[in-house]
């Protein structure tokens, strides 16, 4: 995570930074902090207990987040 934001930073503070390709990694970033915020805590949980607590709709929402 640490390394993502410096990745968002670098390129947001610095103007030469802001090629098509350096966006794309922004991008990818982004997408990573996505990943950790919405998918990973379901998947952890239903890991260590074994058992779903968040109803059918959340199932199929972290389902078609991941």
């Amino acid at each position: 995570m640490v390394g993502n934001a410096l990745v968002c930073i670098a390129v947001y503070t610095n103007h030469t930074m802001r090629t098509v390709t350096n966006i794309f990694i922004v991008n990818l970033a982004v997408a990573d902090f996505f990943v950790i915020l919405f998918c990973l805590p379901p998947t952890v949980v239903w890991d260590v207990t074994e058992t779903w607590f968040m109803g059918k709709a959340m199932c199929k929402v972290v389902i078609y987040f991941q």
